[in-house]
């Protein structure tokens, strides 16, 4: 049997200062261990929504990367800073 995946990509709708409050909320509104539950908010909030997610067993990841690992690309994320 496949594994269930379920994943929320935020894009730009929750702002930094927002993204740890709504992440805990909804840490707390699905309890579904079967289920890999992971939130993809943005680059900027990724520090607070790990925080907020710590042993709760919902993952945190990237919304995007860069291809390169370092670089003069402005605006972008190198995988290795991630």
């Amino acid at each position: 049997m496949r594994s269930v995946i379920v994943a929320a990509n935020w894009k730009m709708n929750v702002p930094p200062s927002e993204a740890g409050a709504l992440a805990s909320t909804i840490a707390a509104a699905i309890a579904e261990p079967a289920v890999t539950r992971i939130i993809f908010p943005t680059y900027l909030a990724l520090d607070a929504v790990g925080r907020a997610l710590a042993g709760t067993g919902i993952e945190v990841g990237a919304q995007n990367c860069h291809s390169e690992a370092s670089g003069a690309y402005t605006g972008e994320i190198g995988a290795g800073m991630l």
